[in-house]
């Protein structure tokens, strides 16, 4: 078997129908995917194709004989308690795991038999540095970084519920515009935090976007810092990232920058409202063809979508980067305004308030209270609402249609109703266009126990 890129998800059978035809057939609704933070591997049960797309020039890490080593349930790896495993490809695997305070975590370890393989260290370190420099609300969080007593380096982060995006728009369908951009927002968000920093992710596409408690944009494997004055870890014959949204440029090998990633958009956007792909073909060098050649179908012929929305996410898709939405934020706000000046949302500020002092409260009481912010995030994420920032003692979630109003509101008083001893919530609760909701700094407070709703 063809060996797969470290830290890309292995391509299966489900993917060769996209890259055949571009158009999944909508599936029966499954059970909510566990995933860890970053794809990385197949879900574990799925079949890999006896060839190889994810862009390695065959014999650049040669193919192996042997099967990966994976962890059984019980084994202890770095402190941590291995209960199941979720993922794994070629390179790596992703386990569900209980930290030593009891905690549920990812643990994603890379192959013992390739932890001396400078390219792959070389691509697992820097995952976990793009991550760690972003601390972005819509990227997964970190939680340690460590080597087992053998050199094989590993890292924990949150352990993440839900379905990708598409595997949302294989089982129900292609999504409408105001659904697309309750997605689309804090997607871009994420990826204008990585550019101010130099990041291009370069892989974005319906399987790096996760729908958890908030939308969580994953896998920065093959993430291009900018001003990176080290070796290149690609060379220049290489081609990096999923055939199905790779941009011209990409496929070229030529200069990368923001707008390679609204590349990227455009093609998620498109699959997201239409269930296609804007190409597909089974043979890769004709789908890089097509990329590099071929304007893709009108999405007004393939989805009931108003002709503004089609022109932006056409746009996106444009061959030549100048032609494009110049970064992420420029493509949301297009985007946002072409669907009729904004997507009108519910949105909650949630706080939570100690009864006591902090310094008063012991290390036990101190876990229970940072315990409280993420289960009501979760909850409320269960309620269709997705995090768009996060403070210490506060978040704030935007993204239910107004229709969801009493439901949220009952959701909250339910909260309320349960509580923590130790800490009070509060909700503010307002409905408004995106953009005007997105800074949690206009929003005014609630008192303590209180669910407040601004008109």
């Amino acid at each position: 078997m063809a060996p797969d890129d470290p830290l890309e998800t292995p391509t299966t059978v489900e993917d060769t129908a996209d890259l055949a035809s571009g158009s999944p057939e909508p599936r029966a609704p499954t059970s909510p995917t566990v995933f860890a933070g970053l794809p990385g591997h197949a879900p574990v049960g799925s079949r890999e194709l006896p060839w190889d797309i994810s862009g390695h020039v065959p014999g650049d890490i040669p193919a192996v004989p042997w099967e990966p080593l994976i962890l059984a349930p019980g084994t202890t790896a770095g402190g941590y308690r291995i209960e199941s495993l979720i993922a794994r490809g070629g390179f790596g695997a992703v386990y569900q795991a209980t930290a030593p305070d009891g905690t549920t975590v990812a643990l994603k370890l890379l192959h013992r038999e390739l932890a001396l393989a400078k390219d792959v260290l070389a691509r697992f370190e820097r995952e976990i540095s793009v991550i760690a420099l972003l601390a972005h609300a819509n990227t997964p969080r970190i939680l340690e970084i460590g080597k087992l007593a053998d050199g094989q380096p590993f890292y924990t982060m949150e352990l993440l519920r839900g379905p990708t995006l598409a595997t949302r728009v294989r089982a129900e369908g292609p999504l409408g515009v105001a659904e697309l951009l309750a997605v689309v927002e804090p997607l871009c968000l994420a990826l204008s935090a990585a550019h101010a920093r130099g990041v291009v992710h370069r892989d974005i596409k319906p399987s790096n976007v996760m729908l958890a408690d908030r939308v969580v944009l994953l896998d920065f494997g093959i993430a291009k810092l900018l001003d990176d004055s080290e070796p290149a870890l690609t060379r220049s014959r290489h081609v990096v990232g999923s055939p199905v949204a790779m941009s011209p440029e990409q496929i070229r090998g030529g200069p990368i920058d923001a707008r390679t990633d609204v590349y990227g958009l455009g093609v998620l956007a498109y699959f997201a409202l239409s269930g296609h792909y804007p190409f597909a073909h089974l043979n890769v060098a004709v789908l890089e063809q097509l990329h590099l050649e071929r304007d893709p179908p009108p999405l007004t012929d393939r989805a009931p979508v108003p002709a503004a929305v089609a022109a932006v996410i056409h746009r996106a898709l444009a061959k030549v980067p100048d032609r494009r939405p110049a970064d992420a934020a420029t493509f949301c706000a297009e985007l946002r305004a072409a669907a009729g000046g904004g997507t009108v949302v519910v949105g909650v500020r949630v706080e939570v308030i100690s009864r006591r002092p902090p310094h008063e409260l012991s290390d036990d009481e101190l876990d229970r209270l940072e315990a409280v912010l993420p289960i009501v995030i979760a909850q409320l994420g269960a309620a269709g609402l997705s995090l768009t920032s996060r403070g210490q003692d506060d978040a704030l979630m935007l993204g239910a249609t107004p229709d969801r109003r009493d439901h949220l509101l009952a959701v909250a008083r339910r909260l309320l109703e349960v509580g923590e001893p130790l800490a009070d919530l509060s909700f503010t609760f307002r409905v408004g266009k995106t953009e005007d909701l997105q800074d949690s700094s206009g929003w005014p407070a609630a008192a303590a126990r209180e669910v407040a709703f601004l008109d």
